[in-house]
């Protein structure tokens, strides 16, 4: 009789933990080894987890660490099962879609804060580096929203001729790069500069415009190009380039000066030519444009670099 009550002290228990979410959604309430007992509920259907949640905090540290640690050191934990482990390893990208599918929703970009304060949790997560662009009609309506770039910890590779195809697809005529950097520096690189003005170079032969590029930390902290001023010194430097070094290219490659115009589309080849003859003639006076940007930032102390939201940073 002893043995048939001690079996029982934990019958029911799943529809308590159950029961208790129900009340409160938020896990509010929740130590963090219940929020993984009852997520594995769903993977282990006839063991106790909780046992296993304990091992799982007490191995990783944390319920951060332990939806940021790998399929591998996850199946290592003692009583882990393949399902678990694949169940965990699944939470977080869902959470990062569904924070990408909230922020679109909004539907207009056309301020700093718009962008921010939508994009902002979705790249707050984020373990390495990825790159997306808003492609705008001239209102700053989402026309799409796409991944240009997904690399590691501290670098990522813009997908160029992915932006410039799905931006004329789109009819885009404003354009919002956005990145991120896991180590919360939000500082712009020196590759950060380039590529922004290499972009903006591109865009420019398509009438599009780079409106901001926004690099994002992990704590509520972002750098905006515009708000820095620095969209503004591209552009002018933008122009500047395609005034003194177009007219050579238009009689190197015979092509007429009203391609530049809407309504008149180059061929592939044309375009390539082009677009390598544009990145020659940047990089040789990059190093350059790089120290008067370092400069201006230190002189007009951007040096210091987080922005947060102190007004609204409207782009029209």
């Amino acid at each position: 009789m002893s043995k048939e009550k001690k079996k029982n002290v934990h019958e029911g228990h799943r529809d308590r933990m159950r029961d208790k979410f129900i009340c409160n959604p938020n896990f509010q309430g929740f130590s963090d080894h219940e929020v993984l007992e009852i997520l594995l509920y769903s993977a282990i259907c006839r063991k106790d987890t909780n046992e296993l949640a304990h091992d799982l905090i007490n191995r990783f540290g944390s319920l951060k660490n332990v939806f940021d640690a790998s399929y591998d050191d996850l199946f290592d934990v003692r009583n882990m099962t393949k399902n678990a482990a694949v169940l965990i390893k699944e939470i977080m990208p869902l959470a990062r879609r569904y924070a990408l599918a909230v922020a679109t929703e909004r539907g207009r970009f056309n301020s700093i804060k718009s962008v921010t304060e939508n994009f902002g949790p979705f790249f707050s997560t984020q373990q390495s580096e990825v790159a997306y662009a808003l492609l705008l009609n001239v209102n700053g309506d989402l026309l799409d929203n796409i991944m240009i770039g997904d690399g590691g910890p501290t670098t990522t590779d813009i997908d160029t001729t992915k932006l410039l195809q799905v931006a004329r697809s789109s009819h885009a005529v404003r354009v919002i790069i956005m990145h991120n950097h896991p180590s919360n520096s939000v500082y712009p690189s020196e590759a950060d500069i380039i590529t922004t003005n290499d972009l903006m170079v591109q865009l420019a032969f398509e009438q599009i415009a780079i409106w901001d590029h926004i690099i994002f930390g992990t704590k509520n902290n972002f750098f905006s190009f515009y708000q820095n001023n620095l969209i503004h010194m591209m552009v002018n430097r933008c122009n500047n380039f395609l005034r003194q070094d177009i007219r050579g290219l238009y009689d190197k490659l015979r092509i007429p000066e009203k391609f530049s115009k809407r309504g008149v589309t180059l061929s592939e080849t044309q375009f390539r030519d082009i677009s390598e003859n544009l990145e020659y003639g940047l990089e040789k006076d990059t190093k350059t444009f790089i120290k008067e940007l370092i400069e201006y930032c230190e002189k007009e102390g951007v040096i210091s670099y987080i922005s947060h939201n102190s007004d609204d940073g409207s782009y029209i």
